[in-house]
């Protein structure tokens, strides 16, 4: 199943505006931790019954040992595999309240980019614990997991995640320094043409591979490309999100004039893993290295 990748942008302004930090009222307790909303969230024990709103949340609480109080996950949660098995509640966008409710969480994690403010307010109306996620840096994913590792009682496993993934991002990056810097344009969807510009953890990830981002420049995050920017811009690379495209066929049937594109002539289109760098979540570094490795010589 497709995620809604395209409309993450526009959600997340929507959840912000009237998202004014605040804290909560909730007492004090050894399991809190401050969420990307600045409200300080507690537990006045381990969570053990967990519902997960978007995919990357659903992998990072599996990756904190989590899946056992992990009850409930949208239809857009499909790692690991055990997670295919936990009670759907609906869309990111569309979530069941009824199944939520029934479920009796414990603490629901959501993210303001996929989920929508109005269900944020109706899910605190209720009285439910919410814990709100807004990685835009790789280091707003590692603080995150941290957080969320505090809040249920994990805080080893999330220490030892992120210890693991800043180990590795290190060893990627000095792979990728030995390279000769090349553009590259990764485009996020092909109809319309939408790239992700400075300010997205996905520019840093190519920032990071040695990689000069063809819209990074761009004074919007997600940006609209026209088909004869990429002609006069000719990128050394093009990459395709897997939920995108798998082809160079596919890429020159939707516009068959970049044909003359040195990249398309020369055989360096590539896919990736939407999952792997669409997902703030343990599995990011994999997208650092799957973009260094794809566009090796």
């Amino acid at each position: 199943m497709k995620s809604p990748l395209l409309c993450l942008p526009l959600l997340h302004l929507i959840f912000l505006i009237g998202c004014s930090p605040h804290k909560s009222e909730q007492p004090q307790s050894t399991r809190s931790a401050t969420d990307d909303l600045a409200r300080t969230v507690a537990l006045p024990a381990p969570p053990n019954r967990i519902i997960s709103l978007a995919p990357s949340i659903t992998e990072t609480l599996f990756a904190l040992r989590l899946d056992s109080a992990v009850v409930g996950v949208t239809d857009y949660c499909d790692f690991p595999d055990a997670a295919r098995s936990k009670t759907r509640i609906g869309g990111m966008t569309s979530p069941d309240f009824e199944t939520i409710i029934g479920l009796h969480p414990d603490l629901i994690v959501m993210t303001t980019a996929g989920n929508a403010r109005k269900d944020f307010e109706k899910l605190t109306a209720l009285g439910l614990t919410v814990f709100v996620s807004n990685p835009a840096t790789l280091e707003d994913i590692y603080r995150s997991i941290l957080a969320v590792g505090r809040l249920c009682d994990r805080v080893n496993e999330g220490t030892a995640i992120v210890e693991q993934l800043r180990s590795k991002q290190e060893v990627i990056v000095r792979i990728a320094a030995g390279s000769q810097p090349q553009t590259v344009l990764l485009l996020l969807s092909l109809r319309p043409l939408v790239s992700a510009g400075k300010g997205t953890f996905v520019d840093e990830l190519l920032t990071l591979g040695n990689l000069r981002n063809m819209v990074h420049d761009s004074p919007t995050s997600y940006p609209l490309i026209s088909r004869e920017e990429v002609l006069s811009r000719q990128p050394d690379w093009i990459i395709v999100s897997d939920e995108v495209a798998q082809s160079i066929e596919e890429v020159t049937t939707a516009y068959p004039e970049w044909k003359t594109l040195r990249a398309i002539r020369e055989g360096r289109v590539v896919s990736v893993g939407a999952s792997l760098i669409s997902r703030p979540g343990p599995r990011i570094i994999e997208g650092l290295e799957a973009l260094v490795n794809a566009t090796r010589p």
